[in-house]
């Protein structure tokens, strides 16, 4: 039975990660430079606050940051947003939609319960930690 969870398991991170996979392909250009931007302006606040804490320039550095990476966050919520909207509406077998959105979401049919302990789970740790003593 663990065996049969096992690569229930797999499945299910193989299906969220081909569908992050398409998500990265709508978050290229527009998010990936919004990020970009609000990464700059970050390592720009972090420079003037070495220089002087208390200045009116730090704070309006850190204003113009926490402006652009609030940006950069619901740009890429918008993209996600679109992305879903777009698959549900191109998708010509509703069941099959379903049973995408299930998949990813890991309310498959099958049990995904594990006969696995905590006892096996700290086994498994421990042993890793002293391998790498």
């Amino acid at each position: 039975m663990a065996t049969c969870c096992k690569s229930n398991s797999t499945f299910l991170i193989f299906a969220v990660l081909v569908v992050l996979s398409f998500l990265n392909i709508y978050l290229w250009s527009e998010c990936r430079s919004a990020k970009r931007s609000a990464r700059k302006l970050e390592r720009r606040y972090k420079r003037t606050v070495k220089t002087s804490k208390q200045s009116p320039s730090a704070r309006q550095a850190r204003e113009t940051w926490l402006q652009a990476l609030m940006a950069s966050h619901r740009l890429v919520e918008q993209q996600r947003r679109r992305f879903w909207r777009t698959e549900a509406d191109n998708s010509i077998n509703p069941s099959r939609l379903w049973q995408t959105i299930d998949s990813v979401f890991g309310r498959g049919k099958e049990n995904n319960r594990t006969s696995l302990t905590p006892e096996d789970f700290s086994a498994f740790f421990t042993s890793k930690v002293e391998n790498v003593r």
